[in-house]
């Protein structure tokens, strides 16, 4: 027996759809709110007792990412500098083709780059906030929603990021808020509690970009 054909759409069908992306009771649009209000008992409650509200960590992160990977590869040049996760590389290969190639392989692999920091991410949570006993999969879905919260802010800011000087704003409140996550999440009040947030996000940060040069002189090589 053929499946009966899925009904087709209409304008009520679609503001369904939408109303369902920006409903704040549940799905993405409750996520964000959570994670804006109160991340550290959102993702707590998510983890240890009910998973029904937030838009799953995998589907949230890449849909986030792949809304500002198109938008960065649609009015970003990428021929002389450009941004990935926070960070500008500067191609300074004295070969025209190869930077052309370095470049071409950055633009078109910026999404898995981006989703590439999710790892680095847990790594530095995994380590600075051992004490908690969380594991490494745990640790992985907390960070998961971080970076896709992070790329929200990337998305709110995108109309000012022409601007000279309000790269460095957007970068400042991403680290703003990854310090006050941590800390709510993993229950680290206080001066020391700052201390090991930022020593989680300098960590993976620092993992990360080791990351990068390394690929980036790989590709060098290669192309």
């Amino acid at each position: 027996m053929l499946p009966s054909p899925p009904e087709r759409f209409s304008m009520r069908a679609i503001g369904r759809e939408i109303l369902q992306v920006v409903n704040l009771e549940k799905g993405l649009g409750y996520t964000l709110y959570a994670l804006t209000r109160a991340p550290g008992s959102t993702l707590r409650n998510y983890l240890f007792h009910d998973r029904s509200k937030l838009t799953k960590p995998v589907g949230f992160l890449v849909l986030i990412v792949a809304l500002a990977t198109y938008l960065t590869v649609t009015f970003f040049t990428f021929q002389e500098e450009f941004q990935i996760a926070g960070m500008t590389i500067h191609a300074t290969d004295s070969s025209p083709d190869t930077t052309h190639n370095i470049l071409r392989f950055f633009k078109e692999y910026f999404n898995l780059l981006l989703l590439l920091v999710l790892p680095f991410y847990a790594l530095g949570s995994y380590w600075l906030f051992r004490k908690n006993r969380w594991n490494f999969a745990e640790h992985l879905v907390i960070n998961a929603y971080i970076l896709g919260y992070q790329n929200a802010i990337y998305l709110l800011f995108f109309p000012l990021l022409f601007l000279p000087g309000s790269h460095n704003i957007y970068l400042l409140a991403t680290l703003i808020y990854h310090l006050y996550a941590y800390r709510l999440v993993f229950e680290a009040p206080g001066f020391r509690g700052l201390l090991r947030a930022f020593g989680a996000f300098l960590v993976s940060y620092l993992l990360y970009y080791l990351f990068i040069a390394i690929v980036f002189v790989g590709v060098a090589i290669l192309f």
